[in-house]
């Protein structure tokens, strides 16, 4: 009987012993899972913060090339009105030379369909940039870049009034569009 009791406790001690083994396994297994784990999660956050700082980053120069344009803009309107003096400007494209003195044949001139569409909203009067943008339907950069190509064709004056950029057809080529 003696026997058989402490067999009972050399097989409850080996049970023991075995789920202790297996525990201490199971427990190494998983801090390994667990430390793989948090070294992700870490990575994952820097990449998280790189990624944010570079779209901060772009973002900053995005507005920074935003601001370039509208002041290049504001010079080539100070320097348009001091020109609107003299009897002739020079165009920002090459050195060709816009007169009103020189005859300007509309049919040599191509137009975006963009373009085209300013131009026939301008055609009733002088309009504010903004208007243009909103007529057009489309960025402020792009339409500054839609208008600008319409003045370096020698299609539409700017001028700056009361710190609007107003945007009309030139005399000349008013008279020559039919719609």
């Amino acid at each position: 009987m003696i026997l058989l009791i402490l067999s009972d406790i050399y097989t409850i001690l080996l049970v023991v012993g075995i789920g202790f083994a297996s525990s201490l396994v199971i427990a190494f297994v998983f801090r390994g899972y667990l430390f793989n784990l948090r070294q992700q999660m870490l990575a994952a956050d820097m990449l998280t913060e790189i990624v944010s700082s570079f779209n901060k980053s772009i973002e900053q120069k995005e507005q920074r090339i935003v601001d370039l344009m509208m002041r290049v803009e504001l010079l080539e309107l100070k320097l348009g009105s001091s020109q609107i003096n003299s009897p002739i400007s020079r165009s920002s494209v090459g050195s060709s030379v816009i007169s009103s003195d020189v005859p300007f044949d509309v049919s040599d001139v191509t137009l975006t369909e963009t373009e085209l569409k300013a131009v026939k909203f301008l055609s009733d009067g002088p309009k504010k940039m903004s208007e243009v943008r909103e007529e057009i339907g489309k960025t402020r950069e792009h339409t500054s870049r839609v208008v600008s190509s319409l003045v370096k064709k020698g299609i539409v004056d700017k001028r700056s009034k009361d710190g609007q950029v107003l945007c009309q057809i030139r005399d000349n080529v008013l008279e020559k569009l039919d719609f």
